[in-house]
């Protein structure tokens, strides 16, 4: 998928992305449980896509000039598209069960790499 249908897709959602579940039947808190999972999920894809992006540039320069001119990555700021980098290069191969999203945040941060895996 490119960069525009993402665009576009944004926008315009698919019907097949929002009615493919039915929500109705689910209890509250499956729903607050759903959501956190969902939310987690979709921060460790962006940084997984930003981290594969990255690496097709020589510079974070050339890497944050590319950013800048993509409309839908400018809609998180810099400091949440750090936030998504780190978490997917740490926890992409790792599981997070029990452990929150703003803890994995807080573990995946390059200063803690000699403390993270404890």
């Amino acid at each position: 998928m490119s960069l525009v249908e993402i665009e576009e897709l944004a926008k315009n959602p698919k019907p097949e992305f929002i009615n493919g579940q039915n929500l109705s039947s689910l209890s509250l808190q499956d729903l607050a449980i759903r959501y956190r999972d969902i939310n987690s999920q979709s921060q460790l894809f962006k940084g997984m896509i930003l981290l594969e992006a990255r690496s097709r540039f020589n510079s974070n320069i050339e890497f944050g000039d590319w950013v800048q001119s993509v409309k839908a990555l400018c809609l998180d700021g810099q400091p949440a598209r750090t936030r998504y980098m780190n978490y997917a290069r740490y926890f992409s191969n790792k599981d997070k069960a029990g452990i929150s999203l703003t803890a994995c945040y807080e573990i995946s941060r390059p200063e803690n790499a000699d403390v993270a895996d404890v």
